[in-house]
């Protein structure tokens, strides 16, 4: 649950977001049929195709959270996390030998980003973020939630 606080004169308020994010999930699961959907981190070849089956799922995510900047006097949201450390380990691997390729998160069979593999990644962190960039607050929700949401893909 998330609750934002805020004060007015000498008056607390509080506001209680979950509802607004059952909303969300109610919508994301309306997808019960996993035969079309893709979801998870994938390789990506040059042609913009999906390869093979997920390397990772959100099932290997530790935690997860949204976060935001201005850039060009827009805001933009990013999905930032960490894997779990058995999903680590082998994101350490996987990376190590993967230099080179574009690896991309995809969600409900649409590639969110697909960035190139530079190094080797020993520490499990991930960034999401789309090109255009997430200015719609909405569409990084959307990926975030879809990280816990049992039918999200």
């Amino acid at each position: 649950m998330i609750i934002i606080v805020t004060k007015k004169g000498n008056k607390m308020k509080v506001v209680n977001l979950i509802g607004v994010f059952l909303f969300i999930l109610l919508i994301l699961g309306c997808n019960n049929n996993p035969q079309e959907t893709k979801g998870g981190w994938y390789i990506i070849s040059e042609n913009n195709e999906i390869l093979g089956d997920a390397i990772f799922t959100k099932y290997d995510v530790d935690v997860v959270w949204i976060d935001s900047s201005y850039i060009n006097n827009s805001m933009v949201y990013e999905v930032v996390g960490r894997f779990n450390p058995e999903a680590t380990s082998k994101l350490s691997e996987f990376t190590e030998h993967n230099i080179g390729k574009r690896f991309g998160f995809v969600l409900n069979g649409e590639i969110i980003t697909s960035p190139v593999i530079e190094q080797k990644n020993e520490k499990g962190g991930f960034s999401i973020i789309s090109v255009p960039l997430f200015t719609q607050k909405s569409k990084a929700l959307k990926t975030y939630e879809s990280l816990f949401n049992e039918n999200s893909y």
